[in-house]
């Protein structure tokens, strides 16, 4: 039996689900859509959603697209959910596991970006709070602006 099967679901776990459930409801998509689109029932999407199951880095791709975001968005915050399950002996600026292993996955299926990936993994979650905000700026500098 697995440690995860015996220890609940891991606080990364349910960080990403309830980051794919926020993204999700605020576009207005169901379960049963999003679970068609990875090819799976709205009963595993609601798994994801709970951290129950793992959402593999494949998947976690074509959740982004279909929810217009990043990997790195439906993933923010599980080095800080890991941080607070672990307690005061978390190293803050030391990714966990299960984020490195999304990444890597990640990397797999974004062919062109795998530096940056890197260099992201190895920020600790501050200076990565500070980046989304730099690329907000960016984002919103270099859209049209609606007429």
């Amino acid at each position: 039996m697995s440690q995860e099967a015996k220890a609940g679901p891991s606080p990364a776990n349910i960080r990403i689900g309830a980051n794919i459930r926020s993204r999700r409801k605020d576009l207005r998509i169901s379960q049963e859509t999003l679970g068609q689109a990875l090819n799976v029932s709205f009963q595993q999407v609601q798994k994801y959603e709970n951290g129950t199951n793992r959402v593999s880095g494949e998947s976690l791709n074509i959740i982004a697209k279909l929810l217009h975001c990043t990997i790195l968005d439906l993933v923010r915050g599980c080095h800080d959910a890991e941080a607070e399950a672990e307690g005061a002996e978390a190293q803050a600026a030391e990714a966990p596991i299960i984020l490195r292993t999304w990444i890597d996955s990640a990397r797999a299926v974004e062919h062109r970006r795998p530096r940056l990936l890197d260099k992201l993994a190895a920020l600790p979650t501050e200076a990565l709070s500070k980046l989304e905000g730099i690329a907000d700026v960016i984002l919103n500098a270099t859209q049209p602006e609606a007429a």
